[in-house]
């Protein structure tokens, strides 16, 4: 049985390093029931190392156990043929690396050569660096489109490579050769680091390009929402004057002084056309006005909008939209109605445009990469906002920070004026 032991630990090995990248990846149905009897068969797979053979055979014998763990990512998740291909070599380097380090530390060291508490505890450190580092910022369902092709070849060639030097090398030294052993072992990480960079640079352009894509989604639906706001800020502002006017008209002819008070204090509510300068802002920050003054939040503003003349009508609305769309959601959680209020101030300061917003908050704010993370429910759908404006300000230059102090959030905007 002694012959089962080295097959047994790199197949418990490629086993771990490739479920462990799929801890949060989508299951097919009955999942527990197809990754036991999937294992199963890998396992069973062993007795091949029970027939006597040859060093060629035995590097066949450990491609098919390789190809059987992939047939049982495939059998268990809700893949595709190529993103079931990606998983399995992303498994396939890590252990790979796992197996080299393994190698370079025995020949270091001869007492950890197959020891198994060695063996227990660098797997278990290299499963928490795939869940810290790989695994956590991998999660989602990714589908790859471009140039997935050239970079499944290099991997596999990479990959391919390692393997069939690291199954020969004892064949070409005869196992006489520690030096040989050392420098293959090196060469075979050195391969895995570079092939697993490749492999996830991947993902993280496949990412990124799904997300411009939903960005500018997002764009393109708020340069309609604009336009719709427009039309409805220009007509709510011409009912307003029409009625101001038939006010006056009814206090000319001594109408009812309480009737007319009342009316006029309704039409206030409407009549929140602000003026900045700039005629997009002015359309924002009336839309935003009304939704303030419906959910009893106070908005106040100081802004110059002549200074944002140079942006485009539809980044305006992008920007400030989405700044005052999060600026209202986060008020609402706040329970003390004296704390529901938003300040925002544009102005110009160094031959830059400032744009500061603040508001009081409740909770905790987590941050990914820079950027608050949204604390709605399915959050791949939302957190696409501040993206939005982050994407816009790329535009032009510009930069965005945030801070908190206390329960306050502040969000600057710096744009250079050109």
């Amino acid at each position: 049985m002694n012959q089962l032991l080295g097959p047994g630990v790199v197949l418990t090995e490629v086993l771990c390093a490739s479920y462990v990248l799929l801890l949060h990846q989508p299951q097919k149905a009955y999942f527990p029931l197809r990754f036991l009897c999937s294992i199963a068969v890998c396992y069973l797979s062993l007795i091949l190392w029970l027939i006597p053979g040859n060093e060629f055979s035995n590097m066949m014998k450990y491609f098919t156990i390789y190809l059987l763990v992939f047939l049982s990512i495939l059998a268990c998740m809700k893949f595709t043929a190529t993103d079931a291909l990606y998983w399995w070599l992303a498994g396939m380097i890590m252990q790979h690396a796992t197996y080299s380090i393994t190698f370079l530390c025995s020949r270091l060291i001869s007492s950890l050569f197959y020891s198994l508490p060695f063996l227990i505890l660098l797997n278990i450190i290299v499963c928490l660096f795939e869940y810290f580092f790989i695994e956590r910022k991998l999660r989602g369902n990714y589908n790859f489109k471009k140039n997935y092709r050239q970079t499944l070849l290099v991997t596999i060639a990479i990959l391919g490579t390692t393997v069939v030097l690291n199954s020969s090398k004892d064949i070409f030294s005869n196992g006489n050769d520690p030096a040989l052993t050392i420098i293959t072992s090196i060469y075979s990480l050195i391969c895995c680091v570079f092939a697993m960079m490749t492999l996830m640079g991947n993902f993280q352009k496949n990412r990124l390009e799904n997300e411009l894509v939903i960005v500018e989604q997002l764009w393109n639906n708020e340069q309609k929402q604009f336009e719709a706001s427009k039309q409805n800020v220009e007509m709510l502002n011409m009912y307003c004057h029409d009625l101001k006017h038939l006010l006056t008209m009814m206090k000319e002819r001594n109408s009812t002084d309480e009737f007319i008070g009342e009316v006029t204090n309704a039409l206030s509510v409407f009549d929140a056309m602000k003026t900045t300068g700039n005629h997009a802002l002015d359309v924002i920050l009336t839309e935003k006005s009304l939704i303030c003054k419906q959910k009893e939040i106070k908005l106040t503003c100081m802004a110059d909008g002549k200074q944002l003349a140079f942006m485009q009508t539809t980044d305006l609305y992008s920007i400030f939209g989405n700044l005052l769309n999060n600026s209202i959601e986060a008020a609402l959680k706040v329970t003390n109605p004296e704390k529901r209020i938003i300040a925002l101030i544009v102005d110009k300061a160094n031959g830059f445009v400032r744009i500061h917003i603040e508001n009081f908050f409740c909770g905790k704010i987590q941050y990914m990469d820079g950027m608050p993370q949204t604390s709605k429910p399915n959050s791949e759908y939302h957190g696409y906002g501040l993206k939005s404006i982050k994407y816009m300000l790329d535009h032009y230059h510009g930069n965005i920070s945030f801070e908190v102090m206390d329960d306050i959030f502040c969000v600057n905007i710096i744009i250079p004026i050109p």
